[in-house]
């Protein structure tokens, strides 16, 4: 071979003999024999015997990556590597999570619980169906999934109309994320800090000594934090209302809350269709350092945000 690193490819007639995967040089690219034969077709036309490996050799731009093409090695410009950084200009994609959410007639099929992200958020399928409608509008078939740092919290109406002492009061879930209820009790997290809050708004069956007072209750029956206090039409009004039932409260064990009426002293109706309010937020997780800040005299609502 002449003392050639790589041998220069030489054509039948000149005495080029040459098994497979054996490696030539042809004009600076190497070629690697695929059957074993060689004609006097140089390798560059003679694809059936020879493989370019030009990729290989002849490098690509700056910080582009190779892909075998099912042929050769070329150039791809999808992934970029700049030695400590990889970008994608594409859509990186594994079995479970697509970075680029596609329409069905794009092609886009999703099983129950696979992850993509659409305008820059993620949302998570809940059937194993996907339609042209894109996931922020897809509420069927698409569930917003919130950033780790977002709280948990609930939102809800209470629904009991009529109350009496021991009351556990119902609610309906106007707004919920990361937390478990039933008709009358939220589940609580052992380690993690919450914010309970509720205020109810009615009348009294009789306009004198009327007294309503509801407080946050476990479900061992242990009350938290300050009851609600409410004498509307009362004798009683020469004392101090306390509107709201709250409490920043930490279980030590998982737990459930619910709101329960510790005195009524003549029925209580509510205002119209909605009875009052309560709100579960959580402030910090698991016994973590996170805060939200909270201002005590703002009327929170479904849609408000807080400090986090």
């Amino acid at each position: 071979m002449g003392g050639d690193v790589v041998p220069l490819w030489k054509s039948d007639t000149n005495g080029g003999s040459y098994t497979t995967n054996d490696i030539v040089n042809y004009n600076g690219v190497l070629y690697k024999s695929l059957t074993g034969v060689n004609t006097d077709i140089d390798p560059t036309l003679e694809t059936t015997n020879w493989e370019s490996l030009k990729g290989l050799i002849a490098g690509t731009a700056t910080n582009n990556t190779l892909r075998w093409d099912g042929t050769n090695w070329v150039e791809s410009t999808a992934l970029q590597n700049d030695g400590t950084d990889i970008a994608t200009t594409g859509n990186l994609e594994t079995d479970t999570f697509s970075t680029n959410w596609k329409s069905n007639t794009n092609g886009g099929a999703y099983a129950i619980n696979d992850i993509v992200i659409y305008l820059g958020s993620f949302y998570k399928n809940i059937t194993g169906t996907n339609t042209d409608t894109s996931p922020n509008s897809n509420v069927v078939d698409w569930e917003t999934l919130k950033t780790p740092a977002s709280p948990n919290y609930l939102q809800a109406e209470v629904t009991t109309v009529g109350v009496g002492a021991g009351t556990h009061l119902e609610f309906s879930v106007q707004e919920s994320f990361g937390m478990e209820y039933t008709l009358t009790a939220v589940s609580l997290k052992k380690g993690t800090t919450y914010l309970l809050r509720s205020s109810l708004s009615g009348y009294f069956s009789v306009s004198t000594s009327n007294e309503l007072r509801t407080q946050w209750e476990t479900a061992n029956g242990t009350r938290l934090g300050n009851a609600s206090r409410q004498m509307p039409g009362s004798n009683y009004q020469k004392y101090s209302e306390s509107p709201e039932a709250s409490v920043v409260y930490t279980p030590t064990v998982d737990t459930t809350v619910h709101l329960e009426v510790i005195t009524e002293t003549f029925d209580f109706t509510g205002q119209g269709t909605i009875f009052g309010y309560l709100q579960v937020i959580e402030l910090s997780r698991g016994g973590g350092t996170g805060f939200a800040i909270y201002h005590v005299n703002n009327d929170y609502k479904i849609g408000d945000t807080m400090g986090w």
